[in-house]
Order: C-alpha cells, then sequence, then structure tokens
C-alpha cells in the first residue's frame, strides 16, 4: 500500500509565470513588462491620469480666454484688435495654427523614433517626456484660436484655425487607446506595479493546504491493511 503514498514534495515545478521576465529578452524579472493588446498596467494607467490633468490644465485657460472675448463682442463691450489691417495676419496665423497642431508633433514623434532606433525597449520615463512634450506642442493651437479671435479673423480661414485647434485637443487627449499603441510601438518597458505583485504570496498560501491532505490520505493505509 506505500506505493499509493502521494509525495507532496514530488510535484513537477511549473514553469515561471512573472510578468516582468520575457524570453530572450535578457532583463531580469521584475524589472519591466511590455504591455498586450488589451490590458492596461497600473504604472501606465497613473501616467494617463497624469497626462490627463496636465491636458486639462493647458486647455483650460485658452478655452476661457476665448469664451471671454466672443462674449465681450457679442455685447458689445470689446472691439477687434486690428494691429496691422492686412490679410496677411489671417494667413499667418493660419500657417502657425497648422504648425502647433500638424507640423510640430509630427517631426517632433520622428525625431523621438529615431533617438530610439535599434533599440530593444524604451524606458518608461522616456515615453511620459515624449508624450508630456507633445501634448505641449499641439495645445498651443488653442492659443492661436484665441489670436485669431482677437483680431477676428473672417472666412474659412477662422474655421480652419478653429479646426486644427479642436483636431490637437482630440489627437493628443491622453487616452487608454492612444498610450497603449504607442508604448507597443515603441516597446516601453513599464515597470511592473507592487499592488500586482503582492498577490503571488497570496496564491501561494493555498500550497501548504493542498499538501497537507497527503498524510491524512497515508494514514488511512494501516487501517486498510489491518483489516487484510
Amino acid at each position: 500500500m506505500n506505493r499509493t503514498r502521494v509525495n507532496a514534495d514530488a510535484r513537477p515545478s511549473e514553469p515561471s509565470t512573472d510578468s516582468g521576465s520575457m524570453p530572450g529578452s535578457g532583463r531580469m524579472p521584475g524589472s519591466g513588462q511590455m504591455p498586450g493588446s488589451g490590458q492596461m498596467p497600473a504604472a501606465l494607467e497613473r501616467m494617463r491620469i497624469e497626462l490627463r490633468r496636465r491636458f486639462w490644465r493647458l486647455l483650460v485657460p485658452p478655452s476661457i480666454v476665448l469664451i471671454g472675448v466672443e462674449a465681450a463682442r457679442d455685447l458689445g463691450v470689446f472691439e477687434s484688435l486690428k494691429y496691422v489691417d492686412h490679410p496677411t495676419w489671417d494667413v499667418v496665423l493660419f500657417v502657425i495654427a497648422a504648425l502647433f497642431a500638424f507640423a510640430l508633433p509630427i517631426l517632433y514623434r520622428v525625431l523621438f523614433a529615431r533617438s530610439h532606433r535599434g533599440k530593444q525597449s524604451v524606458a518608461f520615463a522616456a515615453l511620459f517626456r515624449f508624450e508630456r512634450s507633445g501634448m505641449g506642442l499641439a495645445l498651443y493651437a488653442p492659443w492661436v484660436a484665441v489670436a485669431a479671435s482677437l483680431i477676428a479673423v473672417q472666412g474659412e480661414l477662422l474655421y480652419g484655425i478653429d479646426l486644427m485647434a479642436l483636431y490637437a485637443c482630440y489627437v493628443f487627449y491622453p487616452s487608454r487607446r492612444r498610450l497603449l499603441a504607442d508604448a507597443r510601438i515603441f516597446r516601453v518597458r513599464v515597470p511592473q506595479d507592487p499592488d500586482m505583485t503582492a498577490e503571488d504570496p497570496e496564491g501561494t498560501v493555498e500550497d501548504p493546504d493542498v499538501t497537507v491532505e497527503d498524510p491524512d490520505m497515508t494514514a488511512e493505509d494501516p487501517d486498510v491493511t489491518a483489516e487484510d
């Protein structure tokens, strides 16, 4: 009957499921993880919250000024500023809005990608600086819309400036989908969250409870042999 005794110590070893180590990556476990297609690591979520706060801090002031200027003009309190009564200023503001909404953020993204070319991964802090600086560039476009309102740009140029300001706000809002996409594109090492790794000890507590049943199973062996 001893052959039926379960040896608790002879359990097969399970492969490591540490999310911080990647096979073949050469990094130590716990140093970071690559975000998957559907998961949002806690560190990336904290970065999203910080970027969202910065987004509103940059967007609220020009929005308040723009609403105030338009309201004052409708009430007859404020007249348009025309330092130089020449249509060239309207075109200049349109070009500046295009620079901040399109050209400069795209150029900055290209330079960032080129500076990390050939690297296996990008540091998490580098991604945070990239997102913060790109947002800062794009959100100058609402201030250009304020300038266009002050000098009363007319016609299609005004609509174009306002649309480019709205585009910059839409594209550079720190959404989960956008941050996950950037983290995958640039192969960012997202630091492991301590709260996530804290669950491992709780999961291993069950092992002693499972092995405690083994002596009970073997304790029945003398009773069975005694009946024989």
